[in-house]
């Protein structure tokens, strides 16, 4: 080995076979370099250089280049052993046991994360922090973030999303909890106060069950103008109106103001015929029911077939009622509507009523069908043929000739 000494300068020009190539048998680095200061003894600052490429465990090609190549006085050349035991021992890896994963060097149950303080760590995957927006404080419960929220708030989300309580739940759509919406149903207004729903009902509208407790809430839920109970508030309502009385505003009355649906009906003859409550725009009715009252007196075969329409002429299904049972009385028939996959609810153009004759044919000719009214629960259909037939149209696709409609001021 040739050794030249310059100005602080130590220049290694030959290393024998073990330092030039890096032991194979070192076990984790020199254990006897004590690092010298700079400008220390040329003898121990040498024999650290050397040491620092011969005494390496390991580390590829790093520990070697330390020992060969010139550095700054023996307190660098120290170092660079250290580093080379380092070296060694940091490539280890860490093996966590089953059901556990390695986050930022600690073993983590995914499960329930790494709670530190009010924040859980780690929830679910490595680096997910729960967020404590709206929230004193977060757990982990089964990989899944579960904030304490703050009054006023909720996670309505929080199997799909991490965002703390996102949702304020003083609203008419979330009142008190989660998508408890507050009723529309015979509602003029609606608000939420306290987590409690509050109404206002319209005319011919009751809240009789002040449903106030957090469960499903169902606004004005009692219609005044009921045929079998009629009143004009919660303590009077109940009384039947007689077979050809309507209730009208609380009282059992004669109706007025009738659209007049008429279809032959000759002996032996059969067939369809549709007529139809066209709205002025296009009705929200979803989660909402509609109600069409009708009358057939005289008829003693045959169906009605009440259903809506949607834009595209799309439908949720039909109600069928014999015209025989509708001749013995004024009915109500009620179609809740609902969207599927085919039926838009939000957007409904008509209300269809189709006057089917028996095949057998009817002992009476025309068959007469009134109809004194058509109305949603939500109030966004509210048709009563006061003056006029309104909406009314006759089909020109499913046809019996003859067929009319016409607007009665009454019952003849």
């Amino acid at each position: 080995m040739l050794v030249a000494l310059g100005c602080g300068r130590i220049s290694v020009e030959t290393l024998d076979a073990e330092g030039s190539a890096g032991s194979a048998n070192g076990s984790g680095g020199t254990s006897n370099v004590s690092g010298a200061p700079a400008g220390g003894s040329f003898a121990s600052a040498g024999v650290g250089a050397a040491q620092a490429g011969g005494n390496s465990s390991g580390a590829v090609g790093g520990a070697n280049a330390a020992g060969a190549t010139s550095v700054e006085g023996g307190a660098t050349s120290a170092d660079a052993g250290a580093s080379s035991a380092d070296a060694g021992t940091g490539g280890e890896s860490v093996i966590c046991a089953e059901g556990l994963a390695l986050c930022n060097g600690k073993c983590t149950d995914l499960r329930v994360g790494n709670q530190q303080g009010d924040v859980t760590l780690d929830c679910g995957l490595c680096g997910n922090s729960c967020s404590l927006i709206h929230a004193s404080r977060s757990t982990c419960t089964a990989g899944v973030c579960a904030p304490m929220c703050q009054p006023g708030f909720a996670s309505c989300n929080s199997t799909t999303n991490n965002d703390g309580c996102e949702t304020p739940i003083n609203t008419v759509d979330n009142c008190g909890e989660c998508q408890r919406a507050c009723s529309q149903n015979g509602a003029l207004s609606r608000s939420c106060v306290s987590g409690q729903c509050g109404v206002t009902c319209a005319p011919r509208y009751a809240d009789c069950n002040q449903n106030t407790k957090p469960t499903p809430n169902d606004g004005c839920e009692t219609f005044l103008d009921q045929l079998d109970r009629c009143g004009r508030n919660c303590s009077t309502a109940g009384v039947a109106c007689d077979p050809t009385n309507v209730c009208n505003n609380g009282s059992c009355v004669a109706p007025t103001g009738l659209t007049v649906l008429s279809v032959p009906a000759k002996k032996n003859s059969s067939g369809r015929h549709r007529f139809a409550d066209i709205f002025p725009a296009p009705a929200n009715l979803e989660g909402a029911s509609i109600t069409v009252r009708v009358y057939a007196p005289g008829a003693t075969s045959g169906t009605l077939v009440v259903y809506p329409s949607d834009t595209t002429s799309n439908n949720p299904g039909m109600l069928t009622a014999d015209l025989a049972s509708l001749a013995e009385k004024w009915t109500d028939l009620t179609i809740s509507v609902a969207s599927t996959k085919t039926f838009n609810a939000t957007s409904i153009k008509q209300l269809n009523l189709e006057v089917n004759l028996a095949s057998t044919g009817s002992s009476i000719d025309p068959v007469v069908v009134y109809v004194d009214s058509i109305r949603s629960s939500n109030l966004a259909v509210s048709d009563t043929f006061d003056s006029s037939v309104g909406g009314m149209v006759s089909s020109s696709q499913v046809v019996v000739p003859g067929s009319t409609f016409t607007w009665a001021a009454a019952m003849p």
